[in-house]
């Protein structure tokens, strides 16, 4: 499967799980939604990814989303020609129909289960079931911890304003004249923070976006400057993605505007290495009013906790699913997707 488009629908935040499912599921492009309902190990994933395969292999467009708990894993699908997609909507991203059998419908996995589970197993996943959500609790702890330092900082008022002013006028330049529309506006991440540390999906970026532009933010500044290129692009009629920050989901960590084929995205070190693309220098204009780093050893030291949490939570996720698999019938799960797949291309 190679999709070109792949973003996250929630995120491991400083608040907990943050869930953009609901979002989702009510916009207005998504004419039919498929929510999957089936416990760990039973194939939702392997469902999703083989509908997607097929759907590429036929030429279509498929935007898949991956899993914030393990991002080799899917949480959903989407194909835009066809206005439908499959979501998994169990927890912590629970989900259910605008309208059932109208707008969308359920794909239950419980079909799947052969229901012959010993006393030994039914003891052994009750016991991993619990264990995996208190890593969670713990990872999610740290998490908190780590949004409460960074909580109080705060930016000069004329660092801000000034910021802002040169990302208004750039967005104004970059996306040309003003269309007289009602805009659309999607949610989505771009980045997680996973038991693989951050996962930036640097290629949706570069396989779509001809334009890149670069919001130096190591004092902090992007966010607010993103607000305000969001805000110039709805009043110029551009449709929008706003990608909100994996840690912190009330702020922006980038912007896409597809008309344009341009992305602004908050930068750092590592993103400044993955993509190339034109640098608005913020962190310039705050130098003269003392900003600080936006990072300190005490806030590394608290991702590297939380990051070991949802390390543990995944190990143990894993052993769950190997306790399960044997008794799901896999045969079945693909057949089905093949018959979905089927149902769509014809």
């Amino acid at each position: 499967m190679n999709a070109r488009t792949a973003y996250f629908l929630g995120a491991n935040a400083c608040s907990g799980f943050y869930s953009g499912f609901d979002a989702f599921a009510s916009e207005a492009a998504t004419e039919k939604l498929f929510i999957i309902k089936g416990g760990p190990g039973c194939g939702k994933s392997g469902f999703m990814r083989s509908i997607a395969s097929a759907l590429l292999d036929r030429g279509l467009e498929v935007e898949v989303f991956l899993c914030s708990g393990d991002p080799d894993s899917l949480d959903g699908i989407y194909v835009p020609e066809l206005k439908t997609a499959y979501i998994d909507g169990t927890a912590p991203h629970v989900l259910e129909p605008v309208s059932a059998g109208v707008t969308g419908n359920y794909v239950s996995f419980a079909q799947f289960y052969d229901g012959e589970f010993s006393c030994e197993e039914r003891e052994r996943i009750l016991g991993l079931t619990r264990s995996y959500k208190a890593a969670y609790v713990e990872a999610y702890r740290a998490l908190k911890a780590y949004g409460e330092l960074h909580s109080e900082r705060s930016y000069p008022v004329e660092a801000l304003e000034k910021a802002n002013e040169r990302v208004r006028k750039l967005t104004r330049k970059l996306l040309g004249k003003r269309l007289e529309r009602r805009p659309q506006v999607r949610t989505r991440w771009i980045e997680a923070f996973t038991h693989k540390n951050r996962v930036f999906l640097s290629d949706t970026v570069l396989n779509n976006y001809e334009t890149i532009i670069l919001l130096d933010n190591s004092v902090g500044l992007a966010h607010d400057a993103l607000e305000a290129c969001a805000a110039e692009a709805l009043r110029l009629g551009k449709d929008v993605v706003r990608c909100a920050d994996a840690l912190f989901p009330d702020k922006l960590d980038a912007l896409l505007v597809p008309s344009a084929s341009t992305a602004f995205l908050a930068a750092d070190k590592e993103r400044s290495g993955l993509l190339r693309g034109r640098h608005v220098r913020l962190d310039a204009l705050a130098s003269g009013y003392g900003a600080k780093s936006f990072y300190s050893e005490t806030g590394a030291a608290l991702l590297r906790e939380a990051r070991s949490g949802l390390a543990q939570a995944k190990a143990l996720h894993d052993e769950l699913e190997s306790v399960i698999n044997p008794h799901i019938d896999f045969g079945g799960v693909y057949a089905l997707a093949e018959a979905h797949a089927g149902s769509l291309l014809s």
